[in-house]
């Protein structure tokens, strides 16, 4: 591609900062590959981090938020229903994920649940592999805008860290039969 060594070295090194890379002096960088324990705690953290991004949503959030998620549910809910959908709901759900985080007015909780959401994205590929995980959670993505647009922030609030907590649980499950 011709780019010099020092840029390649940079772009490892922010995935390391990351934890999607791990760097082996004298023998180059390698896809960090986490145990099932700690695929659990960062789903937890993760879990934790939303549970808090939602709190901060329902307590103010924009219609410009509202009319963007919800088309990204409505989009959620075609790509659930398709047999094989090529990663693109684990894509999408990602990216929903991502302009929640965005919307919560902290830099800080955004760039922490950006960098655990990336760390995990691959694991949220195996969890919605299945036609029927992705049914299941498009169906608390809906059910959480619902929330949302009526006002039941407990209720909006819960699903947002149901979804997430059933997402590490299908995830651990699907790497225990691989």
């Amino acid at each position: 591609f011709q780019v010099s060594r020092g840029p390649v070295r940079d772009a490892i090194r922010i995935l390391e900062r990351e934890g999607l890379a791990t760097i082996y002096p004298r023998r180059g960088a390698v896809v960090t590959v986490l145990s099932l324990d700690e695929v659990r705690e960062i789903f937890e953290i993760r879990a934790g981090l939303f549970d808090v991004i939602a709190r901060k949503i329902a307590a103010h959030h924009t219609p410009q938020y509202l009319a963007v998620l919800s088309a990204g549910v409505e989009k959620l809910q075609e790509l659930a229903a398709l047999e094989d959908d090529h990663g693109k709901y684990a894509e999408m759900s990602y990216r929903l994920s991502i302009l929640s985080a965005r919307n919560c007015n902290n830099r800080r909780l955004t760039n922490m649940a950006t960098a655990l959401s990336l760390q995990t994205l691959r694991y949220s590929y195996i969890s919605l592999a299945s036609k029927e995980r992705r049914k299941a959670s498009a169906q608390l993505w809906k059910d959480s805008v619902a929330a949302l647009k009526q006002g039941d922030f407990q209720r909006f609030i819960s699903l947002a860290r149901r979804r997430i907590e059933e997402s590490g649980k299908a995830a651990v499950e699907r790497a225990l039969l691989r």
